[in-house]
């Protein structure tokens, strides 16, 4: 029909670009390309490219966590697209959280990794790497404290890199001064405790029934009985539960002495 036509303009693109790069990339994005839509210029040429493809989301946080964002993520990691986990921080109006477009000299460094390994299948594909990066800092008061002058700079480099291969990398960063690389979830920590911690989870309030507990022979509650409540109260908190000696001429317990 149009026999004079040397190149088609809407898949010209595609197949001669070297990288193909969505940023930002939005819900709506994510999911023409995960199910091959192809209604512009755009979806024509990410259908058309044969080269790397890069998208670096930006929506809100509820958004990107829906099942079926997640899902099209999937799907476009499996086809061998890379996908950038978003940074967090402020998005549109008051909200924050997890969403924010990453920084853009983030995406850069991960489009020159990709360049770098060109098209081939990424070798950290579908692994999970866990990285730390700087130092904890133990508190000896409100003022002072126990740390070092690790700066992260080497953890985020690996992190980085484990990223670009196609990995899913968690990046715990204790007391870093350095911005958060695109596609890695970042877990900020404190101290040496908070990284018992998965995900830096709250803290919970210890409880009775989570206390350990020894057998009813060997352990009884700390106040014996017939002691005074109102000494009780002026001692120093006793710990959850305490051994009472059984070899003792007298029993705590009883006050008299064991029968014989």
């Amino acid at each position: 029909m149009w026999d004079d036509v040397h190149q088609v303009p809407h898949v010209r693109i595609g197949q001669h670009a070297d990288l193909v790069v969505v940023a930002p990339a939005t819900a709506d994005m994510l999911a023409k390309a995960a199910h091959g839509l192809a209604d512009d210029l755009l979806t024509n040429t990410l259908l058309t490219a044969r080269c790397p493809v890069v998208f670096a989301p930006a929506m809100h946080t509820e958004m990107w966590e829906h099942p079926a964002t997640q899902e099209n993520v999937a799907t476009l990691r499996r086809r061998g697209a890379v996908v950038v986990e978003p940074a967090v921080g402020r998005l549109t109006g008051v909200d924050t959280g997890k969403g924010r477009l990453p920084d853009p000299g983030e995406i850069f460094e991960v489009c020159r990794r990709v360049l770098a390994r060109g098209v081939r299948e990424p070798d950290l594909a579908g692994r999970h790497v866990v990285v730390s990066a700087g130092g904890t800092r133990e508190p000896l008061d409100p003022v002072r404290f126990l740390g070092n002058r690790s700066s992260g700079k080497q953890g985020y480099a690996l992190a980085r890199s484990a990223a670009a291969r196609g990995a899913r990398v968690t990046l715990v960063s204790a007391n870093a001064s350095l911005p958060d690389p695109a596609g890695v979830d970042v877990v900020p920590v404190g101290t040496a405790v908070e990284l018992r911690r998965p995900s830096c989870a709250p803290r919970r309030t210890p409880t009775p029934s989570s206390w350990p507990r020894r057998s009813p022979t060997s352990a009884r509650p700390c106040t014996p009985p017939g002691r005074s409540r109102r000494r009780t109260t002026r001692s120093p908190p006793p710990s959850p539960w305490c051994a009472i000696r059984t070899s003792s001429p007298r029993s705590r317990a009883t006050g008299r002495a064991p029968a014989r």
